[in-house]
């Protein structure tokens, strides 16, 4: 069997990914700061590691969340999940 998923909801699913990609990078390059920040700003290099780590979490959450609510909506239509027609996703 396979799942069918309304293209706006698979658009949606893509922007969350896309979101929390963004930020996974955006935490890398916060701790590449922190790495070799001079002992003065580590303090706030730091702080801005642990902001990014705040948003990158938040970001997947979202994005996890939307895989839920596609996850149980094929599980109460009683179809098959991990199966997906061609057009739910490329």
């Amino acid at each position: 069997m396979t799942v069918d998923v309304a293209p706006e909801i698979v658009d949606r699913l893509m922007a969350f990914y896309c979101d929390w990609r963004e930020e996974c990078l955006e935490t890398h390059d916060a701790y590449e700061r922190f790495k070799v920040a001079a002992p003065a700003d580590r303090n706030l290099a730091f702080a801005a590691y642990e902001a990014a780590l705040d948003r990158e979490e938040a970001a997947s959450a979202l994005y996890a969340g939307q895989i839920r609510q596609i996850t149980r909506g094929a599980l109460t239509s009683g179809t098959a999940v991990g199966r997906t027609t061609p057009s739910a996703f490329p």
